[in-house]
């Protein structure tokens, strides 16, 4: 299993970090790229907590102990990232926070920036 090379904020950190306090024992999360989705054709999608260290992923350190768990048809895309949690400023929901994908290997967003489009599809 290899590492990707992305940032995780401090405020991210704290965030799932404290979500997975709510999940004990859990060893990670999962996140991935749901294809087909929204007006851009792909989304972020945060998955379960898991117990174990999944097969045929990539990991983004969160913690010494704590990963972030990602299929390898997805890391590509994943490379130079970073997760950060914060205020919504694409104004789905106005005065909420919510992660937020800085990403290098987006060539563009919807309107609403739910949804993306990258450099190269895998």
């Amino acid at each position: 299993m290899g590492v990707i090379p992305a940032t995780v904020s401090e405020r991210a950190r704290s965030r799932i970090l404290g979500q997975a306090v709510q999940n004990q024992g859990s060893v990670g999360v999962m996140l991935s790229i749901a294809k087909g989705k929204g007006c851009g054709g792909n989304e972020y999608k945060w998955g379960a907590f898991v117990q174990s260290v999944p097969e045929g992923h990539e990991q983004i350190k969160v913690s010494d102990d704590f990963s972030i768990f990602v299929p390898l048809i997805d890391s590509l895309n994943m490379f130079g990232m970073t997760i950060d949690f914060g205020p919504d400023e694409n104004g789905k929901n106005i005065g909420s926070e919510c992660f937020r994908f800085i990403n290098p290997n987006e060539s563009g967003r919807c309107g609403c920036g739910a949804s993306v489009t990258f450099k190269s599809q895998p």
